[in-house]
């Protein structure tokens, strides 16, 4: 099974709401058997435009991450996530394993 991950980028507008977002969603996030491999809302960017928050979330599967973020324990915080945030997207990428050189 090939690990899977979520990426979330926004822009919070309201501090207060994601907050309490936050504060529950790390705890759902753990009891789901998911991992916060990396978070930050000051990011060094290369290429492209700054986002507000960045974080990536590690799934054992694409299953499961898709069981999350469409799950019924989610939805409500999913909606918090939104109206406390502008300019957000949300993708799920499979992992990768690099191929052993020929």
């Amino acid at each position: 099974m090939m690990s899977a991950y979520l990426i979330f980028e926004f822009g919070v507008t309201d501090w207060e709401a994601y907050r309490s977002y936050s504060a529950q969603a790390g705890p759902l996030l753990v009891r789901a058997g998911a991992e916060i491999v990396a978070m930050s809302d000051n990011a060094t960017v290369f290429e492209g435009s700054k986002p507000g928050v960045s974080a990536i979330v590690r799934f054992d599967s694409m299953e499961q991450a898709s069981a999350f973020y469409h799950g019924d324990e989610y939805a409500p915080l999913r909606k918090l996530r939104l109206d406390a945030t502008a300019d957000h997207s949300c993708i799920a990428i499979p992992g990768f394993v690099m191929p052993a050189p020929p």
